[in-house]
C-alpha cells in the first residue's frame, strides 16, 4: 500500500546528431560531467532532498536520432546511469518507441530487395523495428518483458509492477512509420487496442494503478500537425476512461496536460534535443508527476544552459510564481495501489439492510403464508460428499458449513466431504419447486442478518449479494457486465464510486454473490457464458495480501438439472448439490410445519392424498405449498392437474389458480 507513486518521465532524448549534451570539444576530464546523465543524477538527488523521488522511470521514444546501435548504447548508458542513482531495479523502467527510434535506413533496404524480388515488403515493416528489439532485449534479459520479433512477440509491451501494484500499457505508435514522408504519423491499430483493453480490464478489476505510455501525441497541436495519432477515435471507443487512469508523451517536444474522454494526459518536452530542433523559447524539459487517489503534483524542470544545470520550469503554473503543480482528479478502480483500510464495507450497510428487510417480509399472498421464520423447508440434497446416506436438512445450513469451512479442509483431504467443502462454488441443481430460489434467499438472510449484526472487518463477515436472473432485462455476457449488474444491485443509480465499492470488497474477498435461475438465460451458450464470467469476475479478486481476511469470494448459483452447463471450463470449480424428490412421508411433514407455522392444524383429507393421489405431484416443496393453499381455500383436497396448474407445472387452458412460489 502506498500514499503515491512518483513517475519520472523523459521524452525525446535523440542520441545522435543533434543531441544536445557533451557536444564539442571538451576535455577528458570534463566530458562526464557534461552528459545528460551526470546533469539528471544531480537534480534527481536535489529533488530527493526536496521529498520528491521517482518510483518509476518512464521513457516515452524518441531515444535515438536514426535508431543506430551506437546511438542505442548511449541509451542504455543513460538508463543504468538513472537506475543506480534511483536505486531502482530494471523492472521499474518503462520504455516505448518514436518516430526517431526506427531504422528508416534499414526499413529502405528491406523495401528496394522486396521489389527486386517482385514482392511488397508486408506491413507493419518489421526491419524498422530491428535495433530498437535489439535494445530491448538487452535491455530487460532475464526478465519476462518482449517486444517483438516478428513472429514471435507482438510489438508493444505490457509493464507490469507487482510491488507497486501498477501497470502500464506500453502503447506502439510507431506502427505505420516507415522511410516514406507520407508515413510519417502515429497510428495504434485496432489489434493493439484490442489486446490492451482486455488487459486493463483485468487490472481495472484488481484495483492497480493503470497507465498509458506512447510517443506521439493524442490530438492535432495546432492545424498544420499532421504526425499525431491519428486512429484517437479507436482508442476513445474503447472505452479510455476505463481503460488507462493516466496517459503520458512525448513527440512534440513541448510539455503540456489535456483530458481526453475523462483521462488527464500529461506530454513532456524534449529532454535532450538541441536548440534547432525544438519549438522557439522552449527548453529542454523533464516532468515528475507524483500520483496519489486523489490528484497529481507535477513537478516541472528545464535545463538552464547559462547555468548549465536543470531548474524548475515556472511556466507551469498560471502566475509563473512556482514549478510544482497540483492537478486535482479522482482516481478510479485504483484500491489495490492506494488502499483505505480497515473497513471497505462502511458503504454497504444500506444494501444489507434494504436486503434484510426484504428478505424478512412475508410474500404478498394473504394469510396463507407463514412467516419466514417458520417456513422451514427439509430438503434433501446429494452431493459428491453425501452419497450414502443424502444431506436431510436445510440446505442453507449446509451451504453456511461449506462457506465457513471450505478454506479450512479437514485434515485428510481424501474424505469426500474434504473434497467437497474446498469447491469454489456450489450449484443448487434441482427441478422447477424443489426449493432453490427459498434456499437461497435464506442464506441471503442470515448472512445480511449476520453481517448486520457485526458488520467489523475483524467480524469476518461475509457480504451477501442476492441477483434474481429472471428481473435482469439482459443476460449478463461479460465480467464487466456482472460488475455492473451487482453495482446496479447494491445501488438503484449507480455511479463509478459504486463500481469502485464493489471492486474494493471483492478484492477483499468476502462477497458471496448468490445467483438465482440461470436456466432462464438463452441459449445454452448464454448460460456458459455467464457461468465462466461470474465465476472469472470473483477469481479476478484474490484476498489481498495487505489483509488478514483469507476467504475468498464465493458463487452460489441455482439452475435446473436439464440446463447446467457441464461442458463449461467453470463447472469444474462447482459442487454439484442436487435437490431430491421429497418422500410422501416428508410431504406430509412438511405440510404439518406449514399449517402449524399459521396456528392450524393440517386437514385429515391432505394427509391422505399427499400420501395417495398426490404423491408423485407434491415431491418437491412448491407444489406441496399449493396443495396446502388449494386444500385452504376450497375445503377440499386438490387433485393433481390443480396443483400442477397452481404450482406453475402445467400450463391452464381456463381460469387458473394462483401459482405459487415456494
Amino acid at each position: 500500500m502506498m500514499a503515491e507513486v512518483t513517475v519520472l518521465h523523459l521524452s525525446d532524448i535523440q542520441f545522435g546528431a543533434h543531441h544536445a549534451f557533451g557536444r564539442g570539444e571538451l576535455h577528458p576530464w570534463d566530458r562526464p560531467f557534461e552528459e545528460l546523465a551526470a546533469r539528471l543524477c544531480d537534480d534527481l538527488a536535489y529533488l530527493r532532498r526536496a521529498g520528491c523521488h521517482p518510483d518509476v522511470v518512464v521513457l516515452s521514444g524518441d531515444l535515438t536520432e536514426t535508431g543506430r546501435a551506437s546511438e542505442f548504447a548511449a541509451v542504455e548508458t543513460l538508463v543504468k546511469a538513472l537506475l543506480t542513482c534511483l536505486e531502482l531495479g530494471v523492472h521499474r523502467l518503462m520504455v516505448v518507441p518514436g518516430n526517431h527510434d526506427m531504422d528508416r535506413f534499414g526499413c529502405q533496404k528491406a523495401w528496394r530487395e522486396a521489389e527486386q524480388c517482385g514482392t511488397a515488403l508486408a506491413k507493419p515493416y518489421w526491419p524498422k523495428w530491428k535495433p530498437y528489439v535489439a535494445f530491448f532485449d538487452r535491455l530487460y534479459a532475464g526478465t519476462s518483458r518482449t517486444f517483438g520479433p516478428e513472429g514471435k512477440a507482438e510489438p508493444w509491451t505490457l509493464f507490469e509492477l507487482d510491488d507497486l501494484e501498477v501497470v502500464a500499457a506500453g502503447l506502439n505508435s510507431t506502427i505505420a512509420e516507415s522511410h516514406l514522408k507520407e508515413d510519417h504519423y502515429g497510428w495504434l491499430t485496432e489489434r493493439q487496442l484490442q489486446c490492451f483493453a482486455k488487459e486493463m480490464r483485468r487490472y481495472r478489476r484488481r484495483g492497480w494503478l493503470r497507465l498509458g505510455v506512447l510517443h506521439h501525441n493524442l490530438r492535432p497541436i495546432d492545424g498544420c500537425d499532421s504526425s499525431h495519432v491519428r486512429d484517437t477515435d479507436k482508442l476513445v471507443q474503447h472505452e479510455l476512461h476505463g481503460m488507462f487512469n493516466l496517459i503520458l508523451h512525448g513527440h512534440t517536444h513541448r510539455d503540456g496536460s489535456d483530458v481526453l474522454d475523462g483521462v488527464p494526459v500529461f506530454a513532456t518536452g524534449s529532454a535532450g534535443v538541441v536548440g534547432q530542433e525544438r519549438p522557439e523559447g522552449l527548453p529542454n524539459q523533464y516532468q515528475v508527476l507524483q500520483i496519489r487517489r486523489n490528484g497529481i503534483t507535477r513537478w516541472a524542470r528545464r535545463f538552464d544552459w547559462d547555468r548549465r544545470g536543470w531548474v524548475g520550469d515556472t511556466r507551469v503554473t498560471r502566475y509563473g510564481d512556482d514549478w510544482r503543480r497540483e492537478h486535482p482528479h479522482a482516481f478510479a478502480f485504483v484500491d489495490a495501489t492506494f488502499r483505505e483500510w480497515p473497513n471497505p464495507f462502511a458503504g454497504l450497510r444500506h444494501y444489507a439492510a434494504r436486503l434484510s428487510a426484504r428478505l424478512e417480509a412475508p410474500r404478498p399472498a394473504g394469510p396463507e403464508v407463514p412467516a419466514p421464520d417458520d417456513a422451514w423447508i427439509p430438503v434433501l440434497a446429494k452431493a459428491e460428499a453425501w452419497r450414502n446416506p443424502p444431506w436431510t436438512g436445510p440446505i442453507d445450513e449446509w451451504l453456511d458449513h461449506w462457506l465457513w469451512y471450505r478454506d479450512q479442509p479437514p485434515e485428510e483431504p481424501q474424505n469426500a466431504e474434504a473434497v467437497e467443502l474446498t469447491k469454489d462454488h456450489v450449484a443448487l441443481i434441482g427441478p422447477p419447486g424443489a426449493g432453490k430460489r427459498t434456499a437461497i434467499c435464506r442464506l441471503a438472510r442470515q448472512l445480511s442478518s449476520r453481517w448486520l449484526a457485526d458488520p467489523a472487518p475483524e467480524g469476518r463477515p461475509l457480504i451477501p449479494i442476492l441477483v434474481d436472473l429472471e428481473r435482469v432485462p439482459r443476460p449478463p455476457a461479460g465480467e464487466e457486465a456482472w460488475l455492473d449488474l451487482l453495482a446496479r444491485t447494491l445501488h438503484e443509480r449507480p455511479s463509478h464510486e459504486d463500481d469502485a465499492l464493489v471492486a474494493q470488497v471483492l478484492r477483499a474477498g468476502r462477497v458471496v454473490l448468490l445467483v438465482h435461475g440461470l436456466e432462464r438465460l438463452a441459449p445454452p451458450a448464454a448460460r456458459a457464458q455467464a457461468l465462466e464470467s461470474a465465476a472469472a469476475l470473483l477469481g479476478a479478486f484474490k484476498a489481498s495480501a495487505h489483509s488478514d481476511l483469507v476467504v475468498r469470494n464465493a458463487l452460489v448459483m441455482t439452475c435446473s438439472a436439464t440446463c447446467w452447463p457441464s461442458a463449461s471450463r467453470a463447472a469444474a470449480d462447482f459442487a454439484q448439490v442436487e435437490l431430491l424428490p421429497l418422500t410422501p412421508d416428508l410431504s406430509v411433514s412438511f405440510a404439518r410445519r406449514y399449517h402449524r407455522a399459521l396456528g392450524k392444524r393440517v386437514p385429515p383429507r391432505l394427509t391422505r392424498a399427499l400420501r395417495g393421489e398426490l404423491a408423485s405431484v407434491c415431491d418437491r416443496p412448491g407444489p406441496v405449498v399449493a396443495a396446502c393453499r388449494l386444500d385452504s381455500r376450497m375445503q377440499r383436497a386438490p387433485t393433481p392437474v390443480e396443483v400442477r396448474v397452481a404450482s406453475g407445472l402445467e400450463p391452464s387452458n381456463g381460469p387458473q389458480a394462483e401459482r405459487v412460489e415456494p
